[in-house]
């Protein structure tokens, strides 16, 4: 009998994302969130289905997640969307944190991702980055 090899993942990281859903009527969401960081020379790193699981993403929430994903140092770009499910898939989100190893970046988004909300759109990209 041969064992089959063990695939080792070498440029995995450990990230931490909270998102702080608005305090403002209707502001959760039942849509799958997901969210993509970048570097400033355009790497990436993409969660996808951060699913409402146990009723996350309500109004006034801060929901926490922790996911392991390639690794991207300097973080400075966040493209943020949702699948637009669910029977109340709008979302209006203050704040999006991601942290990974000892660097730290607020995307702070205080918008709706909503189609019946402006800016009348389920995506959002914030940058810091310098060009």
């Amino acid at each position: 009998m041969h064992a089959l090899p063990v695939k080792v993942q070498y440029n995995q990281c450990t990230y931490t994302i909270i998102t702080t859903t608005g305090n403002i009527e209707g502001a959760g969401t039942t849509a799958d969130v997901n969210v993509e960081f970048f570097d400033r020379l355009g790497s990436s790193v993409l969660f996808v289905g951060l699913k409402s699981q146990n009723r996350n993403f309500q109004k006034g929430s801060t929901d926490t997640f922790t996911l392991i994903g390639d690794c991207v140092q300097q973080i400075c770009r966040m493209h943020i969307s949702h699948d637009d499910a669910g029977i109340d898939p709008s979302w209006f989100i203050d704040t999006v944190t991601v942290s990974l190893m000892y660097q730290t970046h607020v995307f702070n988004v205080y918008e709706w991702l909503a189609k019946n909300e402006p800016p009348y759109t389920i995506s959002r990209e914030i940058s810091s980055c310098e060009p």
